[in-house]
């Protein structure tokens, strides 16, 4: 099975694109001039009287900027290193056409150049972008970049009015900067069009169809003027975030489509525009996604591809094909049961069953395939853990699923993408285990062992083996499962680095259990109003706790309500911060359910005014729907008086 999905994402769409009516000029204000201060964070009030997004003005925005550099020059760990490529362009040749009886005629050239105090600038440009990656990140990510200035013209085909978009040139890669796959983890090109047209300013390939594995972009630049001065680093940190949200689809535990900084959602999650900060515009937008979605811990672990120095393992016991479910039945199975499949792997060797050695060619039928390895480890240690395969497969360790391969199967040149786990080898032999369903003629993947720096290298004292000469495997361990009737309460300080791996995201039926309210929905606001000018809108950015009014004695509406920060079921992330259901018939001690916007959960886990056990010690795990992202925390709420808003429930006020 292969699937490959092709994102153009030009700078010019508008962020609301995916809202039918949304108003792009919405703006957060805060008429008071007071925030809420904890520590670094600094939140805004805004006009309703909710909680906004911490650091919003212009002023503010580059004070905070200033302490994100000292905070991360301070780091005391090497950043992680992602390796990138820029080519620049800075002479252009134009050819305009226009189209009469469907044939395109030339009726005019036209080349650009840009000087060379305009090239040092656009280069200026890229290393503003890189210091923000390496900020934002909290000193944890740093871009190596290799550039190169091309002196041969871009020759590209423009309408009547200049107007063209180049395309990514992948092709100029192997040209002027050939490399191997996994050298490199983003590709990038920057091209010149003053005086022409180019639309969209920038333009992405996520990596599944990029080159050699790497997420790619093209950017425009025009020269500078009052709407164009830096302009060109905006959409360098844009485009770049858009090509990593493409490659991590496969590499962080998301489910599909549902990659959380794709910066075209950004209004789902919450409209927080910049208009005074241009010509970085929505740039709060982009750090509250690089510093509270892409937190420090996943951007020190976070590589679209390793280089590829280990070799894929060769050597499998397999079973089947047969019934699917049977992962941990397979992982302890006599040999006699399975068949030993092995091949010679090369660099980039795909493990195809119609090419491997067996004492009897396997069959390939519809099915699942169980593929088992040992692997032998001289000390208890963690690793990158690489695996592709034609379709949707598992990987299972020691008796438990580390890694479900949902996304692309192939880039486009046809090599397997390969998506990364860190899996903790035990000391002594431990089962490797990889699920396969199959529903064609073709059954392939490749598995390989990396160190977790970067290197690709085989992790040391680590050895695949499919069948046991001596030893005896270390004993399997049982999957979490999570009783949300009696839950599982975790801590900020334990999981604040690193949270979708460490809790569980909950759905409508766990937060059923959770609360014992049978019928609680979480809905997507589909409602449209007209707004103040007359014009129809659908305010996307609600999440709504549809549950019986009976059920709560919390602050109850029966439907989502737009421009308002009242505390209650209605989450509406662009004016709230929290939201709130007090379930007095829930079973346990505790009756107080809050969910906590992404951004601004952590001051908020300490500020809360609880009686017992504080919020940032009482979280039950994440929700995640249609790109709104908030932590739930169970608590007893210590209230004097009945709360208005999401103020009346902190321990601090503004200031």
């Amino acid at each position: 099975m292969r699937q490959i999905i092709a994102a153009v994402l030009g700078m010019l769409v508008p962020l609301g694109a995916a809202c039918a009516g949304a108003n792009p000029d919405d703006k957060i204000e805060n008429p008071t001039g007071k925030y809420l201060v904890w520590g670094d964070y600094k939140i805004e009030i805004n006009q309703h009287g909710g909680l906004g997004r911490d650091w919003p003005t212009p002023k503010l925005f580059w004070e905070q900027h200033a302490l994100l550099k000292k905070k991360a020059m301070a780091n005391p760990e090497p950043p992680n290193t992602m390796r990138a490529i820029l080519l620049l362009f800075p002479k252009t040749e134009a050819t305009a056409y226009k189209v009469e009886d469907g044939q395109k005629i030339a009726v005019g050239k036209k080349t650009t150049s840009m000087t060379s105090a305009e090239v040092k600038w656009a280069l200026d440009q890229w290393r503003e972008f890189e210091e923000m990656v390496y900020l934002f990140s909290g000193g944890s990510m740093w871009l190596r970049t290799d550039i190169k200035i091309i002196d041969e013209p871009l020759v590209v085909a423009t309408n009547e009015n200049g107007r063209f978009w180049p395309g990514a040139r992948a092709r100029f890669a192997d040209k002027y900067m050939p490399f191997d796959r996994g050298d490199y983890q983003t590709y990038n090109v920057l091209y010149n069009s003053k005086g022409l047209n180019a639309s969209p300013h920038g333009g992405t390939y996520g990596a599944v169809i990029g080159v050699k594995g790497c997420g790619i972009s093209s950017n425009a630049w025009y020269g500078r003027g009052k709407r164009l001065d830096e302009r060109t680093g905006y959409v360098f940190l844009h485009e770049w975030l858009n090509q990593m949200c493409s490659a991590t689809s496969n590499i962080m535990p998301y489910p599909e489509k549902e990659t959380l900084w794709n910066n075209y959602k950004l209004r789902k999650m919450g409209y927080r525009g910049d208009p005074e900060l241009n010509p970085w515009p929505y740039i709060t937008g982009r750090r509250d996604v690089m510093r509270f979605v892409i937190r420090p811990g996943m951007w020190r672990r976070w590589t679209p591809i390793d280089p590829y120095n280990s070799l894929a393992i060769g050597r499998w016991v397999m079973f089947g094909p047969t019934d699917a479910g049977l992962a941990r039945e397979m992982s302890v199975a006599a040999p006699s049961a399975g068949k030993l499949v092995e091949m010679t792997m090369d660099t980039y060797t795909h493990f195809n069953l119609e090419n491997v050695s067996a004492e009897e060619k396997p069959a390939i039928a519809e099915g699942t395939y169980y593929f088992r390895t040992y692997v032998e480890s001289d000390a208890t240690q963690e690793v990158r853990l690489w695996a592709g395969a034609d379709e949707r497969f598992q990987l299972w360790l020691n008796g438990v699923m580390v890694r479900d391969g949902w996304g692309w199967n192939y880039s486009r040149d046809g090599t397997l993408f390969e998506k990364v786990t860190y899996a903790t080898l035990d000391k002594g032999i431990n089962t490797l285990l990889l699920v396969l369903p199959n529903s064609d003629e073709k059954v392939e993947f490749r598995v390989r062992f990396c160190k977790t720096d970067g290197s690709g290298e085989q992790p040391e004292g680590v050895r695949a083996r499919a069948t046991l000469e001596e030893g005896t495997p270390v004993p399997l361990k049982e999957p979490v499962v999570y009783d949300f009737e009696n839950p599982t309460l975790f801590t900020w300080a334990d999981v604040g680095d690193n949270p979708w791996l460490s809790m569980p995201r909950l759905d409508d039926e766990a937060l059923r259990q959770l609360t014992g309210i049978k019928t609680l929905e979480m809905k997507l606001n589909e409602k449209t109003y007209i707004d103040a000018a007359g014009k129809e809108r659908v305010a996307c950015q609600h999440l709504f706790l549809s549950v019986p009014e009976e059920a709560v004695t919390s602050p109850w509406i029966p439907e989502p309500v737009e421009d308002s920060a009242a505390l209650n079921n209605d989450f509406d992330y662009s004016w709230k911060s929290v939201a709130w259901l007090r379930v007095p018939d829930r079973p346990g001690p505790e009756k107080d359910v809050l969910f906590l916007r992404f951004d601004v959960a952590e001051p908020l886990m300490h500020l809360l005014k609880t009686k017992g056990r504080p919020a940032h010690e009482s979280i039950v795990g994440w929700v995640l729907v249609d790109h709104k992202l908030a932590y739930v925390v169970l608590v007893n709420l210590d209230l004097d008086k009945p709360p208005e808003t999401e103020l009346d429930l902190l321990s601090q006020q503004p200031e």
